[in-house]
């Protein structure tokens, strides 16, 4: 079995472009052989930077107990979102489990085209969401969107929303406003 993993999520390091690459292997048949692959092919590549290293290196050290902290906050900030988009007039959504993105759908009578919708939205009101149509024919009349900011932004991003909906002439009393 060989996994290969990273250190943005777990380890709050986005944008540090460092990995990792480990190998269970029982019978020790594979281990030799699956290492001298992957060195062969990490020195054709350049390496990650030397502060980067360290600060993995850090990360491992320093153990896993702020996951506890983020996953409540994530989990917060989640079930805000799917409240308020629960709460808007031809929105639906199923509640996500594991994850920080959300992919509602949309009815196109309200919204528009969703690749539309988004579009729109960034230019009048400057809140960024993806198409779902780019994720396929299935993703077609929903967006999706992350759920890390802070609940403060995402309840400001559902009121620039509402607002816009509003002066379309969209927006029943089912929404906020």
């Amino acid at each position: 079995y060989i996994g290969l993993n990273g250190f943005s999520k777990q380890y709050l390091m986005t944008g540090w472009r460092l990995g990792y690459i480990y190998i269970i292997d029982n019978t020790g048949n594979y281990v030799d052989k699956a290492v001298e692959g992957i060195l062969k092919q990490a020195r054709s590549r350049l390496s990650p930077n030397t502060p980067a290293q360290y600060g993995a290196i850090a990360a491992l050290k320093g153990g896993d107990k702020h996951l506890k902290e983020l996953i409540f906050k994530l989990r917060r900030r989640t079930s805000l979102f799917y409240k308020l988009v629960s709460e808007t007039e031809g929105m639906e959504v199923h509640r996500p489990k594991a994850t920080f993105y959300i992919f509602p759908k949309i009815d196109k009578k309200i919204y528009g085209d969703d690749r539309e919708f988004a579009s729109n939205l960034l230019k009048h009101e400057g809140v960024y969401i993806v198409p779902g149509s780019g994720f396929g024919v299935y993703g077609e009349n929903h967006f999706r969107a992350v759920t890390l900011a802070p609940e403060n932004l995402i309840e400001e991003a559902f009121h620039r929303i509402w607002s816009y909906l509003k002066r379309l002439g969209r927006l029943t009393q089912k929404s906020r406003s």
